[in-house]
């Protein structure tokens, strides 16, 4: 795991809690009086001075707009590792920000045959058999903090991802990627179903929320084929060699399934 590969701007200094900036018009009077601005930010940093000024204190803020795109692929447990501790992350601050969050294609292993690899062959080709079996075993373990059941021996082999990612991209045009993502996360690696099956794929997506008919017919055409093709490329291009990446507001990067707090640090540096 990595972690912001950008350099974030220094935090600049917190604003009084209280504090608003509010543009009226008050007819009758001179907005700009200097007596009235005292009164105001009288209001907001001493509120018990008057019986009502307790009510502007509660006045809500505005949330600032946080967009994730999250470079992952299907086969990669950190990237559902990362999904946990984002989430985790956005329900602590989800009265500060409104988070949307759309999922984009790459491809672990690109080279992959369409008919897959059997069970750890590729891991182990990688790293050695006795070693895949230790980073099977503590993988297992850190999912278990995040309330993943990994079940590494009931997953028959590692499959090809593309036609995933085309349904993925496809879920994003009715704002259901999120839920077909993590449905497919734990379908993948918990029960160890085959995500590169059609039948699969379209009973996930039924279960997300999407329409079974036209599901049906889009995983048998090859619409957004190119379009993730490409996709992939502009990230390898863009430097990114691992997943997942979280792109914030198209603007900062982040490497790797980071702790949540590590996320509220970065989100309360950033310049949004």
């Amino acid at each position: 795991m990595g972690g912001i590969e950008r350099e974030l701007p220094p935090s600049s200094k917190q604003a009084h809690p209280h504090f608003l900036e509010i543009k009226f018009t008050i007819i009758g009077l001179n907005n700009s009086l200097p007596f009235l601005k005292l009164s105001l930010l009288i209001l907001f940093f001493y509120p018990n001075l008057f019986p009502f000024g307790r009510l502007l204190t509660r006045i809500p803020h505005m949330k600032k707009n946080i967009e994730i795109e999250i470079v992952s692929d299907a086969v990669c447990p950190w990237c559902y590792i990362g999904k946990k501790r984002l989430e985790k992350a956005m329900d602590k601050l989800s009265s500060e920000y409104d988070f949307s969050i759309q999922w984009k294609p790459f491809q672990l292993h690109p080279e992959m045959p369409p008919e897959g690899m059997p069970g750890t062959e590729l891991l182990e080709k990688k790293y050695g058999v006795e070693r895949a079996k230790q980073m099977l075993i503590s993988m297992t373990a850190t999912g278990k903090t995040e309330g993943i059941s990994f079940d590494f021996p009931a997953i028959p082999f590692t499959p090809n991802t593309k036609l995933y990612h085309r349904l993925v991209k496809y879920a994003g045009l009715f704002h259901k990627q999120d839920a077909l993502v993590n449905s497919l996360f734990q379908a993948y690696f918990e029960t160890g179903e085959d995500i590169s099956d059609p039948s699969t794929l379209l009973n996930h997506a039924e279960r997300a929320g999407l329409d079974r008919g036209e599901v049906s017919k889009f995983l048998n055409s090859d619409s957004f084929l190119k379009e993730v093709e490409d996709e992939e490329e502009i990230y390898r291009n863009a430097g990114i060699t691992g997943v997942p990446s979280f792109i914030i507001n198209r603007k900062y990067l982040v490497v790797g399934a980071q702790p949540p707090d590590y996320f509220e640090s970065a989100f309360s540096q950033m310049e949004l």
